[in-house]
């Protein structure tokens, strides 16, 4: 070896034991020079070095290693032999040379990572924190035409000109794969940009090496990830799963030979523990890679973590605080995984075998029942009613086939048919009444789980949380500012801006939780976002207390089970679209909580038809949408008025946002993620009854639109703030108190909506008039404009302007001016008021109260 090589003791003169050390992955403490051993049990730093005598010494009585020098080191360190770790250490070899290529990128690699602005934001975005890599344009800048060419061949360059280069792995986060000397071997790129023209990369040798490194020879409970992003993460919170290696494979599909051959030869594993995502992809990788590695490793345990559905380690990482806790509770929970053996299979094949024949339903419309004497077909089916058994039956034997309509609940009918069928098949009659008796029995089996199987289709999967997410919700639902909070949770699940008005329906929703549910009537133009607002709030509910409709027929609210809208939200996407019966049972739903109407009904066990009273009860919360509150003056008085914000500025807002998301610039699984965390707060939240004792000492507003109303409503909406707050609210009698900054955080989000009470324009109307005033006033108030101008403008649609400048002359805002040619008007503003200051009054009128509470 020698000959061809440095001599060894040139050898250790280039290798600083120190530098040798850290490359091993040894911390030496920079004042005291020790380390803590990697030979023992060290808890306490028992390995010294020495810089002017290049050895290391361990002085602990409980370890061998004793006295090291750089060769030795790396010997015992890596488990390798005297020559290996000579060919380790010798920067000659041919080893050593890609060794040096990609030592030499991993270093400039990391500098550009800290001067690239682009890379740095997709880590932030993902959350992504410590030694982060990327290949920059500049990183090969300094390198030789020999490297330069070296680089080529390993595929981190590109040639496109005679002796010019450009990185091949731009705009990719870089991660390098490790040998078992812990050397980089190969490089994994990761894209930055969420699409499909700049796909992951690795280096033209493949997925050679592994990340973040080669398990400890130690390892007892190996975790397997489905990417190395995922390891990543885990890594950034390895503290939490300190007795874990953790390794990355490359995919679904990305189990390499050097993976299976490394994992073989851990003869102190036990545990292999898969956290993949949550999803098909990855249940179905992990039931592939069962059946490998109980034949690889037939002892060893193979457990799955959890992953919730459609998450993954990163997005968990990401949509989570207290991610450690997280990943360490998601670990600690996970389920054992097993595959049947041989004689296992066998036995069940066995049991299926010997199982008597049933009634055969994979074809709903062609129900087959053999027996020993026939083949018994039911075409087309059977009805769902419980009063009769009524079926089109096809017998056959052999060649004879007999055909009929019967009730099998009718005794004189199933006799007869069993004569007509044993005389047309020549089988004994009671052999044939014994097996339509059977049949009955099969089919009465299957249409009650086609019942019950319906039932289940329309129940909500029950909503259960785990110990973590339970602690999350709890510490949200105890934290000060409560409502803040939870209004950041909201724009942080993707409402964008409408911060006042998506807090106000986020109260008015919740209200489910009281006796007395508020209603919100959301009003704006025509693609004004009004319908996204509601079902974006909408969402933030548990399942199962929304129900949403699109369109509601005219007698639809009065055919519902008796207790299908109990405590639910209802949301209307279109109340203009609502015919007067529908609005009525509406109005009934809101004012009263419940419906009721004389109709004809039938007993369902008997078939008896007779006169009885239906009701269908509440209490409902709703949200609807409209383009023309002033119309429905019956639901606005019992409804908060929430006028969309059809702004310049909130216009900017959404179109900044839906920018960002079509360059993936936001993180779906994260605005997933926060919505499910005001799901789990809510779920834990209880109806409680609760006691105001301010509700004396404050009084709305006199000029209010159906005052008496309002105050009710405000009431209620108080209460509602009270019960959101209940796990920080003192309680009497099993009541909660409310506090004064439940009713100051009402007075805030309502102010809005006691606004529009107040003001005779409804909230688009306002809108339109307030532009329109800002409009004018840069002319002269005297000046007159036509509807074109206006329309061209302020850019609204000739419909939608109409109604604003007729609504506006019957209320005499404005007046016709003069008469242009041809059906064409001049206006003129007539009335000027002032809404500021209104609001300026409103606000000093309550805020005075409020200081006397």
């Amino acid at each position: 070896y020698q000959s061809h090589h440095m001599s060894i003791s040139a050898l250790k003169s280039k290798n600083d034991i120190f530098d040798v050390a850290r490359k091993l992955g040894i911390e030496i403490e920079p004042k005291s020079k020790k380390a803590l051993c990697p030979f023992h049990n060290d808890k306490k730093p028992s390995l010294q070095f020495s810089k002017e005598k290049q050895i290391a010494t361990c002085f602990s009585g409980n370890c061998s290693a004793g006295t090291m020098d750089v060769i030795s080191l790396v010997e015992r360190k890596l488990g390798i032999t005297n020559v290996e770790a000579l060919k380790y250490l010798n920067p000659l070899s041919k080893e050593t040379t890609s060794y040096s290529l990609l030592q030499k990128l991993e270093q400039r690699s990391k500098h550009a990572f800290t001067i690239s602005k682009q890379v740095q934001a997709y880590a932030d975005f993902r959350g992504l924190k410590g030694d982060l890599w990327y290949l920059g344009a500049e990183f090969y800048k300094n390198w030789s035409e020999q490297e330069k060419q070296e680089g080529e061949q390993l595929g981190v360059l590109k040639k496109y000109r005679l002796n010019l280069f450009s990185s091949a792995f731009k705009n990719r986060l870089v991660f390098f794969l490790r040998d078992r000397n812990n050397f980089p071997v190969s490089v994994y790129g990761r894209a930055i940009e969420n699409n499909n023209t700049v796909p992951h990369l690795y280096l033209k040798n493949g997925q050679k090496g592994l990340f973040p490194n080669y398990p400890k020879a130690s390892t007892k409970q190996l975790i397997l990830t489905e990417s190395i992003i995922d390891a990543q993460s885990l890594l950034q919170h390895k503290e939490a799963l300190k007795e874990y290696e953790i390794l990355a494979l490359y995919g679904t599909n990305g189990l390499t030979n050097e993976h299976t051959e490394v994992i073989k030869n851990l003869k102190e594993l036990t545990e292999i523990i898969f956290f993949f995502d949550g999803d098909d992809a990855g249940n179905k990788a992990i039931e592939k890679y069962i059946i490998s590695f109980q034949k690889l490793l037939p002892n060893i345990k193979l457990s799955k973590v959890e992953t919730p559905n459609e998450e993954d380690i990163n997005s968990l990482m990401v949509g989570h605080e207290e991610v450690g806790e997280l990943f360490s509770y998601l670990v600690a929970k996970r389920s054992p995984l097993f595959i049947p053996s041989v004689v296992e299979e066998k036995e069940v094949v066995a049991q299926e075998q010997t199982k008597e024949s049933h009634l055969n339903t994979q074809e709903p419309n062609n129900l087959i029942y053999p027996t020993a004497n026939a083949v018994y077909s039911v075409k087309g089916g059977i009805s769902k009613g419980w009063d009769s058994l009524k079926i089109t039956l096809s017998v056959s034997n052999e060649n004879l086939k007999s055909r009929l309509k019967l009730d099998l609940y009718e005794d004189k009918q199933m006799m007869k048919s069993a004569r007509e069928i044993s005389n047309k098949l020549g089988l004994d009659m009671a052999t044939v009444e014994m097996d339509l008796e059977l049949l009955t029995s099969e089919l009465e089996d299957y249409r009650e789980g086609l019942v019950n199987n319906e039932k289940r289709v329309g129940e909500p999967e029950k909503q259960t949380l785990n110990e973590y997410e339970k602690k999350q919700a709890i510490k949200l639902l105890k934290s000060k500012n409560l409502v803040g909070n939870f209004n950041k949770l909201i724009g942080d699940s993707g409402i964008v801006g409408e911060e006042n008005n998506r807090i106000c329906l986020f109260i008015i929703a919740c209200s489910y939780l009281i006796k007395k549910p508020l209603h919100g009537l959301i009003q704006g133009s025509s693609g004004s976002g009004k319908t996204h607002l509601m079902n974006k709030v909408l969402s933030l509910l548990p399942t199962g207390k929304v129900e949403r409709m699109t369109r509601v027929t005219e007698g639809s609210f009065y055919n519902y089970e008796e207790y299908f809208f109990f405590h639910k939200v209802l949301g209307i996407e279109d109340l203009d679209g609502l015919e007067e019966r529908a609005l009525f049972a509406l109005r009934e739903l809101q004012s009263s909580g419940e419906i009721r109407s004389s109709t004809t009904t039938k007993n369902e066990l008997t078939g008896e038809m007779s006169g009885g009273i239906k009701v269908v009860r509440g209490p409902i919360a709703s949200l609807c949408c409209t383009t023309k509150g002033e119309i429905y003056e019956d639901n606005m008085s019992r409804s908060f008025l929430i006028a969309v914000d059809e702004s310049g500025d909130q216009t900017a807002k959404i179109l900044d946002y839906q920018q960002k998301r079509a360059a993936g610039l936001i993180n779906e699984q994260t605005e997933k993620g926060t919505a499910q965390q005001i799901q789990n707060a809510l779920l834990l939240l209880k109806s409680c009854e609760v006691i105001n004792p301010f509700a004396t000492g404050l009084q709305l507003p006199p000029k209010a639109h159906k005052i008496r109303r309002l105050h009710e409503l405000f009431q209620y909406f108080v209460q509602t703030i009270t019960v959101l707050n209940q796990y920080s609210r003192e309680t009497k009698n099993g009541k909660l108190i409310t506090a004064k900054e439940d009713v100051q955080t009402a007075i805030n989000v309502m102010f809005e909506s006691i606004i529009l009470k107040v003001d005779e324009l409804d909230g688009s109307l306002r809108s339109f008039y307030e532009n329109l005033k800002d409009y004018i006033k840069g002319k002269g108030e005297d000046t007159t404009f036509t509807a074109r101008e206006i329309r061209l403008n302020l850019l609204l649609s000739k419909t939608q302007l109409h109604r604003y400048l007729n609504d506006l002359l019957e209320l005499e805002y404005i007046e016709k001016a003069m008469t242009g040619g041809r059906n064409t008007f001049n206006y003129k503003i007539s009335y000027w008021d002032n809404i500021e200051k209104l609001r300026a009054e409103i606000k000093e009128y309550l805020n005075k109260q409020l200081e006397k509470l």
